[in-house]
């Protein structure tokens, strides 16, 4: 029990010091002096995602940012834009951008070089998607699908298995775990689709989301992440039979619905419906 009472102020101080230590370093780095780390960003950076990256994006991309969050009616929402880091970009590649939600504060990760190479438009609709994956509480959801998931699987499980013999028990148990990964690959593939379409019609970006996604085929395979997540997906997906696990609509599936929203713009904003005061 003493050692116990020991360890815990040990721990405390420790990371009193790390978090003292951290804030020290960053406040020496002249892009971040001038906006400092809220006391919640830096406890959620010590627990979680300081190997993410813990570098503020750039004030012009902030503001881009802030921007388009203006455009989409969120600016009550708490977003901190962080940048990459190289281990990030080496687990998840360079071409990448994505949201963490954690109560009462929001994380956006870009690779800031490669972000900074896309045009306006295919910013536009990029931050778009993913600030639409918060506006639709698209982890919540996911969480939520997952506890029924797992609690409506284990209960027929058991109602199927109650007499059966341990080998039968052991089978339908698998069933019901691929049931529920195609389940849960599903829900995800239908926010992937919520999230573009909102982008599109939000923003009115649905042709840089065309863009965007014509440049992924072309470039989503970094040399020098040869131990990418992107990598080994982008692999898994092309074998026969891998389309009812993917988390995330074919590149060629989510151009042909932007490329009909585009369509559905260009009916809206005909002259002949306009002069008849349709729209």
């Amino acid at each position: 029990m003493m050692h116990n009472q020991k360890v815990l102020p040990l721990f405390l101080a420790v990371s009193t010091i790390t978090l003292v230590c951290a804030n020290t370093m960053r406040a020496m780095d002249s892009q971040i002096i001038a906006r400092p780390f809220s006391t919640h960003e830096n406890i959620l950076d010590f627990l979680f995602f300081e190997p993410l990256g813990y570098t503020r994006a750039s004030e012009e991309n902030e503001q881009f940012i802030r921007n388009i969050q203006h455009e989409m009616g969120m600016d009550s929402w708490n977003i901190a834009t962080r940048r990459l880091s190289n281990y990030a970009m080496r687990l998840v590649g360079r071409e990448n951008t994505f949201v963490i939600s954690t109560p009462g504060l929001h994380y956006l990760f870009i690779s800031q070089d490669w972000f900074d190479s896309l045009s306006q438009q295919e910013r536009r609709f990029l931050i778009g998607h993913e600030l639409s994956h918060l506006q639709k509480y698209h982890t919540l959801k996911r969480i939520g699908a997952g506890i029924v998931l797992s609690y409506t699987t284990g209960l027929l499980s058991d109602l199927l298995t109650s007499d059966s013999s341990p080998e039968t028990k052991t089978m339908i148990n698998r069933l019901t775990t691929v049931g529920t990964l195609i389940a849960t690959a599903y829900l995800s593939r239908c926010q992937e689709k919520e999230a573009d379409l909102n982008a599109a019609r939000s923003l009115h970006a649905a042709a840089g989301g065309i863009s965007l996604f014509d440049r992924f085929q072309r470039e989503c395979v970094d040399p020098e992440s040869r131990f990418a997540l992107r990598r080994i997906i982008t692999t898994i997906n092309k074998i026969p039979g891998t389309l009812f696990y993917a988390t995330h609509p074919s590149l060629e599936t989510r151009k042909n619905y932007l490329e009909k929203e585009v369509n559905r713009e260009d009916e809206l904003t005909s002259p002949s419906l306009l002069a008849h005061g349709t729209v």
